[in-house]
């Protein structure tokens, strides 16, 4: 089959030595100004590439990608506790579904200085757990019903002791995630998206921007072209 692939389109998440804060605590916007993509260095982007690598011999996966029974026993997480802040920065992972495919990228980047947070509703939803294991510091998984890792959510094992956390899955958990973070916050928005180049505005978020030192004003970003990574802060959570 013929495919006609167009890309690298839009942003990705920020490279380490990340933006300083905003007055008042909060991350910098990883765009130019008047939200603009910036030019690189950044580390992720659109999940528009197959991720996944293979497995080892570890692997938490059945073949076909399917989690494997339950690698626990009562519920409680098998992996060590998310630790981050020794040795420079680190950053925290956080991903929801398929929504952890775009988050792979960024943990090849970043490699043991990074952790992984994963979500999933079930066993049998999960993926690239293998893949994050090895490139990762450590990763802990969560599903819904506690089939595989610990029950309950991703914002239950959140943790404050990072540099930033980059996060990517559905809507109400950015912005959960977003709610609780007390430290610089990049989300992986996601829309759908008609062109891909910022023309067709069907991809359009409520944000906001700075027009002043004091003042922000609400506009419209296109998550294909301005985005999809932006600053947790600057969405418009509705």
């Amino acid at each position: 089959d013929l495919l006609n692939v167009m890309g690298p389109l839009g942003n990705g998440f920020p490279t380490p030595p990340l933006p300083p804060l905003k007055e008042g605590g909060k991350a910098a916007s990883p765009r130019g100004e008047g939200g603009n993509a910036a030019s690189p260095p950044e580390v992720g982007g659109n999940a528009a590439s197959p991720l996944g690598e293979g497995g080892n011999a570890a692997s938490p996966l059945k073949e076909g990608g399917n989690a494997a029974s339950p690698p626990e026993v009562g519920g409680n997480a098998v992996s060590p506790p998310l630790r981050g802040g020794a040795g420079g920065e680190r950053i925290l992972l956080v991903g929801g579904g398929i929504g952890t495919a775009p988050l792979l990228l960024a943990a090849r980047t970043l490699g043991k200085s990074c952790d992984a947070l994963l979500g999933f509703a079930t066993a049998d939803k999960a993926i690239l757990l293998a893949e994050f294991a090895e490139r990762c510091g450590n990763a802990q998984i969560t599903s819904d019903n506690g089939s595989l890792g610990r029950k309950g959510f991703v914002t239950e094992l959140l943790s404050e002791n990072y540099s930033a956390i980059f996060a990517c899955g559905p809507k109400p958990m950015l912005k959960a995630v977003a709610e609780l973070a007390k430290i610089p916050c990049y989300v992986s928005m996601e829309e759908r998206m008609g062109c891909g180049i910022g023309a067709c505005l069907t991809c359009v978020c409520k944000t906001t921007r700075a027009v002043s030192s004091e003042q922000r004003a609400e506009s419209y970003s296109r998550v294909c072209k301005d985005g999809p990574v932006f600053s947790a802060e600057d969405i418009v959570w509705e």
